[in-house]
């Protein structure tokens, strides 16, 4: 028997609607933007930390501190960015793959060139320089969204005079429009909920292409090597 268009049209409605609400019962959706939430503070330290441990290393790159300084922040940007690595894994639920490279050298003499030469490196510095303007954008997000689930107070509020003032940009001289508001506001703060799942997933895939291992190029055991299939003879 074959369906009829109204409850069709129903049952779209009602996956629409149990997706679109269903976000808040989500628990990915709160480890994001808890994820989000630190995003800020972090950039800020790693942005603090590199430029001034770089800047410091290329004043002094004249004498003999200079160098081993440059080295020792590129050391440090590694493990950050293995730290970085896990808290990401943990929150956002990817699959980051450990960078093998620098770990299997041997020799400090090797695993310092290896760190300096290594694409691995340079991209987890990148990665951390990111951070900052990342949670830049993340924490404002997330104060929109705040302040949009708040106006769910709105019909207890809306004869306040800084309610008034600072919050709304519209007179609100009755309830029926604090209660308007309100729904509107838990709508809208909704809707960023999933804008606030959609950027850590992106974030997410910035993360899994500069903190993890580079692709094979010059390494690839198979590179430069003659493709078997022309030793065979022709027959």
């Amino acid at each position: 028997m074959p369906f009829s268009l109204p409850l069709v049209s129903l049952v779209i409605f009602e996956g629409v609607v149990l997706v679109f609400f269903g976000v808040i019962l989500r628990s990915m959706t709160w480890r994001n933007v808890s994820y989000l939430a630190i995003a800020f503070p972090l950039g800020l330290f790693y942005f603090v930390f590199l430029t001034t441990g770089f800047s410091l290393g290329l004043g002094l790159i004249i004498t003999l501190v200079g160098i081993p300084l440059l080295v020792g922040m590129l050391a440090a940007s590694h493990g950050l960015g293995e730290l970085e690595r896990l808290l990401t894994n943990q929150m956002l639920d990817t699959s980051v793959e450990h960078p093998e490279r620098l770990s299997n050298t041997d020799g400090i003499w090797e695993k310092t060139k290896v760190l300096v030469v290594s694409s691995e490196t340079w991209k987890r510095v990148l990665y951390l320089m990111l951070k900052l303007p990342f949670g830049t954008l993340s924490l404002v997000l997330l104060i929109i969204t705040l302040s949009m689930f708040a106006q769910v107070a709105a019909p207890l509020v809306y004869q306040q005079d800084w309610y008034s003032e600072t919050v709304v940009v519209w007179p609100v001289d009755a309830l029926w429009k604090a209660f308007t508001i309100a729904i509107v506001g838990i709508l809208v703060g909704i809707g960023l909920l999933h804008t606030t799942n959609g950027f850590a997933r992106i974030w997410g895939v910035v993360a899994n292409a500069l903190l993890g291992p580079t692709p094979a190029t010059s390494d690839s055991p198979t590179l430069g090597r003659p493709d078997p299939r022309l030793d065979l003879d022709d027959r």
